[in-house]
């Protein structure tokens, strides 16, 4: 699948989910949506077209600090070759992985670069269904 696929796959799914459940998807910035409820919650998304352990992400510091400052609960999505399957990463690992020591440190090209080897298992989603349950345990309705 090509990435504006993959993107337009996955926010058709979020908006639905959101009709669903009576949560607000609001794109706040690209990549960025502002899920709107009792608790405003980020969910950042990044997407690889690259398959298994050659796909990686590019997390930006200026988002991350961003995402930081905002004084809301963030988690970070890391979809891979579809709108179905991926990564979801609560702020706490996003900020333990990106310290300088950290499994992504900061490259050249002034980003995060973050290889799928690299992610752990336990962050995994084998659907969007999967996804959703999480995201609505994070929902405060």
């Amino acid at each position: 699948m090509e990435r504006w696929e993959i993107e337009t796959g996955f926010v058709t799914r979020l908006e639905k989910w959101g009709e669903n459940t009576g949560v607000i998807v609001d794109q706040a910035l690209p990549n960025l949506f502002l899920l709107l409820d009792t608790t405003d919650l980020y969910l950042e998304v990044h997407v690889s077209t690259l398959p298994g352990r050659r796909g990686f992400w590019g997390l930006s510091p200026n988002r991350l600090d961003y995402l930081r400052a905002s004084g809301r609960e963030w988690l970070v999505a890391l979809l891979q070759e579809s709108p179905e399957t991926g990564y979801l990463l609560p702020s706490a690992e996003v900020i333990h992985c990106t310290r300088p020591e950290g499994e992504w440190p900061l490259r050249a090209g002034g980003q995060h670069k973050i290889h799928q080897p690299r992610v752990s298992e336990e962050f995994y989603f084998k659907s969007f269904h999967e996804l959703a349950e999480r995201l609505g345990g994070r929902i405060k309705s």
